[in-house]
């Protein structure tokens, strides 16, 4: 049985801002995950410094879980904070 809950970070690129490809892509994948692969649940992780990809997740209406400290090392070698959101087919 494959796994029902998936997990996808947000990565804003460069070229993509503001256009609304990023939002776009998520909500396709969103449909995806429920409609074709069964999933339950949709988790989405960004930095809390991340305002574009912060925005996203609430744009397509996640709920905000809270922030998992020190949850992902940056290429400098430094740990960044993360803001935690999920969408549950249910919603």
């Amino acid at each position: 049985m494959l796994p029902r809950s998936l997990s996808q970070a947000i990565m804003s690129f460069v070229a993509c801002n503001h256009q609304g490809i990023i939002t776009l892509s998520v909500k396709r994948l969103m449909q995806y995950a429920f409609e074709t692969m069964d999933m339950n649940r949709i988790q989405l992780r960004c930095a809390v410094d991340n305002r574009p990809s912060n925005k996203v997740a609430q744009r397509l209406s996640f709920v905000f879980e809270g922030i998992e400290r020190d949850g992902e090392i940056l290429s400098d070698g430094e740990f960044t904070d993360l803001n935690v959101y999920s969408f549950l087919r249910r919603k």
